[in-house]
C-alpha cells in the first residue's frame, strides 16, 4: 500500500493493489486473450493480461479527523492464452510479469498523489472538509485510471525483452511471441 499524507496531514491518499489471482486462468485461447485487451484500446497483441476490478475511491473520516481518500485495486484474474499450457515452465514467468504490474501501479499512484496533494492545496482553503476533497478530486487530472494504465503500458514496455527472451528459452515458439515483440519495438520507434 502506498500513501501520501498532504495539507497539513489533515488528507491522506492511499492505493492498494490486491492480488486475489493465486495461479494463472487459461480457459482462453489467444484469440480471445487479444480481442479482450484490443476492446480496452490496448494496441499490442499479447497472451496475458492482469484482470482487475473497478477502482473507485473509498472516502472518509478516520477518528483523529483526517480526511482519508483510498484506491483500491484488486488484480481478480490473470488471463494467460491457454496456448501456453502447452510450456509449463513459460506459466510462472508470465504470471511473475503480470503480478510485478501492482508494484508499477502503486509507484505511479504514489508520484500521482504527490502532485494531487499540491494541486488539493491549491484548491481548498482552510480546514478541508469531505466535500470540499471529493469535489476537488474529482476536476483532478490526470485521472488515477490513465495513470494505472499508463504505467501498465511502460512496464510492459520495460519488461518485455526479458521476458521474451526468456520464453524462447523455455520453448515457446517464437512465432507466438514474435508479434508482440514487434508491437513493443514499434512502440520503441
Amino acid at each position: 500500500m502506498k500513501t501520501h499524507s498532504c495539507m497539513n496531514d489533515k488528507v491522506l491518499l492511499t492505493f492498494e493493489s490486491v492480488p486475489r489471482a493465486t495461479s494463472a486462468n487459461t480457459t482462453q485461447n489467444l484469440q480471445t486473450i487479444r480481442d479482450s485487451v484490443e476492446s480496452w484500446g490496448r494496441a499490442l497483441e499479447v497472451f496475458s493480461y492482469p484482470e482487475v476490478g473497478t477502482c473507485l475511491p473509498r472516502i472518509s473520516s478516520n477518528r483523529s479527523g483526517v480526511i482519508v481518500v483510498a484506491y483500491r485495486y484488486d488484480v481478480l484474474r490473470i488471463q494467460v492464452a491457454q496456448e501456453l499450457t502447452r510450456y509449463p515452465a513459460a506459466i510462472p514467468m508470465i504470471l511473475r510479469h503480470e503480478r510485478a504490474h501492482a508494484v508499477a501501479w502503486e509507484d505511479a499512484a504514489l508520484l500521482l498523489f504527490q502532485r494531487w496533494g499540491q494541486l488539493l492545496a491549491g484548491q481548498i482553503r482552510g480546514t478541508p472538509n469531505l466535500p470540499a476533497v471529493w469535489d476537488a478530486l474529482r476536476g483532478l487530472r490526470p485521472r488515477l485510471p490513465e495513470c494505472l494504465n499508463n504505467s501498465e503500458k511502460s512496464w510492459d514496455h520495460e519488461d518485455w525483452p526479458s521476458l521474451h527472451h526468456a520464453l524462447l528459452r523455455v520453448g515457446v515458439p517464437l512465432d507466438l511471441v514474435q508479434s508482440s515483440a514487434l508491437q513493443f519495438e514499434e512502440l520503441s520507434s
